[in-house]
């Protein structure tokens, strides 16, 4: 019975240092934040709205709803025309660009 009693303490002993050791791992090394959807795209497009992207030899382009923008991207609207961007993923962030505007990003 002594024997079996040692045994119980001492997987308990283990299973309390193995949990101890693995707190510890988790301060000193802790784990990459996971970043979600952090990109920047139209949400509303109105109109005539163009994008040229990024990189050489890019032409204008109609726009779209859902379209990712990058850096570097320019965005016009014509007369009329407009459209809603939302930043980093948060649609409490967005921006309206308005009529005969010019952006890049």
């Amino acid at each position: 019975m002594k024997k079996i009693l040692t045994i119980a303490v001492s997987l308990i002993l283990i299973a309390f240092c193995a949990v101890l050791l693995y707190l510890v791992y988790t301060m000193v090394f802790p784990q990459k934040k996971i970043v979600y959807d952090q990109t920047n795209k139209t949400f509303v497009v109105k109109g005539d709205v163009k994008i040229k992207k990024a990189g050489e030899g890019s032409s204008w382009q109609k726009m779209s709803t859902s379209t990712v923008l990058e850096k570097g991207d320019c965005i016009e609207t014509s007369e009329d025309s407009s459209t809603d961007v939302i930043m980093g993923g948060n649609t409490e962030k967005t921006v309206k660009i308005g009529p005969r505007s010019r952006i890049e990003i």
